[in-house]
């Protein structure tokens, strides 16, 4: 797969990580009034990250956007399957460890966005160090089978 491939097939999954959130905001929005202010208000991380992420495949947005829609879809499923999706909406909204968990949600997609480019980096360094202590053993090696002083 060449980098030109690649970059299509991130930004579609980003955009497509953004019709779901929108499609599912229009879902919401048919259902209660209450729900659509419940799913506005949790998905203020991702609104935040869209205005703010100046990355030309729009990483940083995709990525909170699809923790956050984690963080939120199992709510969105105990009012889906109530039977008053108005009255569950209240209680969710009004209960403060919904909110620690769909923004703590978001949160560790803000971490992993941050984190994740420094491990790679990290990994990638460790495995060249590596190879090249390998071949600096193989090169002692075979200087010392010809006798010949490395100094």
């Amino acid at each position: 797969m060449s980098q030109s491939d690649s970059d299509k097939s991130f930004k579609f999954a980003a955009s497509l990580i953004k019709v779901i959130a929108i499609v599912i905001a229009l879902m919401v929005m048919v259902i209660s009034k209450y729900a659509l202010i419940f799913f506005a208000a949790a998905m203020l991380p991702t609104i935040f990250a869209i205005f703010f992420d100046k990355n030309e495949h729009r990483c940083l947005s995709a990525t909170i956007c699809s923790f956050n829609l984690i963080g939120v879809i199992p709510y969105l499923i105990r009012m889906w399957e109530s039977s008053s999706v108005d009255y569950v909406a209240k209680q969710i909204l009004s209960n403060v460890e919904t909110w620690m968990i769909i923004y703590g949600a978001a949160f560790i997609g803000q971490l992993l966005y941050a984190s994740m480019p420094l491990l790679v980096v990290k990994f990638y360094a460790a495995k060249t160090y590596s190879k090249v202590a390998k071949h600096e053993k193989k090169h002692k090696a075979l200087c010392d089978q010809w006798g010949i002083d490395l100094q």
